[in-house]
């Protein structure tokens, strides 16, 4: 445990939609099927617009009084708005509570060795390799991060988080997630898109894309030979530009990238050029747990 490190997620939300009917609208606006949630229990999925376009990457956890919105975003607000524009006549109730609580990732559950740990909410979510989300009340931060320290943990700094969320294939609104990204171009389809639940909210376009099968952009984990690559630089498959950098990091001295890569370029093992550097594609998202 005494290597094991903690992060505070950038850009936190949680949103509660509680009612009757939350269950139902949320499941009405999202790429999972999130109606059969045992109070407690989680999932991974997209808030989507009538395109099919993210609005939000999100974990959804059940709640007693419906459910609760997790992630990380620049603007919750946008999200609770997109939500109620949806809710006509149907018993639910939105709330942004991001300012109430604080959102942590864990390297590994840890043990509750103390009141404050045994009062966490954890659910595990792979936002870094073998990830623990914690749930933390605003008020009870402080003794948190005393209690896990206690425990061993140490607080990570924010290239280390980024090393590992890419390494997590974990994509993160304004990088990696754009106003017209598609849910399948994230390459999350095992863990975050139900393909059998029904009509929601851009299903159309979704399900259009899922039986064609001609992705167009697709994310793809990068491994750089040498040096150290910036975000924003162009990749290229010989002369053709099929993509750029949207997230970058170094971990044991090696660099990572992410990037939604062209149609051609996003096999594994495929070689790419970054401004002389040299890259390969290394793999696709890993599967859910």
């Amino acid at each position: 445990m005494s290597n094991s490190l903690y992060f505070e997620l950038p850009q936190s939300y949680c949103i509660d939609v509680s009612g009757g009917d939350a269950v139902a609208v949320v499941n009405n606006l999202c790429t999972n099927d999130v109606r059969g949630l045992a109070e407690g229990k989680a999932c991974e999925a997209f808030i989507t617009n009538l395109r099919g376009w993210v609005v939000a990457h999100c974990c959804v956890q059940r709640s007693a009084t419906g459910l609760r919105l997790l992630g990380s975003h620049s603007s919750p607000a946008s999200i609770c708005e997109h939500i109620d524009r949806y809710i006509i006549r149907e018993d639910a109730r939105i709330q942004d509570r991001s300012s109430e609580f604080a959102i942590f990732i864990m390297e590994d559950s840890p043990k509750a060795e103390s009141a404050d740990l045994s009062q966490l909410e954890m659910l595990p979510l792979p936002v870094i390799p073998n990830g623990v989300l914690g749930i933390v009340a605003a008020d009870d931060v402080d003794a948190f991060h005393q209690s896990l320290q206690s425990s061993g943990y140490r607080l990570g700094n924010a290239d280390e988080f980024e090393a590992r969320r890419i390494l997590s294939f974990w994509p993160l609104d304004g990088r990696e997630i754009s106003e017209k990204t598609l849910p399948q171009e994230l390459d999350r389809d095992r863990s975050a898109i139900s393909f059998t639940k029904g009509c929601y909210l851009g299903q159309e376009t979704i399900a259009r894309l899922d039986a064609r099968g001609q992705l167009q952009k697709k994310l793809c984990l990068l491994e750089f030979s040498q040096g150290l690559a910036e975000i924003g630089q162009t990749l290229r498959q010989g002369d053709k530009e099929v993509g750029s950098l949207s997230s970058v990091a170094q971990l044991d001295g090696k660099c990572f990238g992410l990037a939604l890569l062209k149609r051609g370029a996003f096999a594994t093992g495929t070689e790419l050029e970054c401004e002389g550097l040299a890259c390969q594609v290394m793999q696709h998202s890993p599967d859910p747990v």
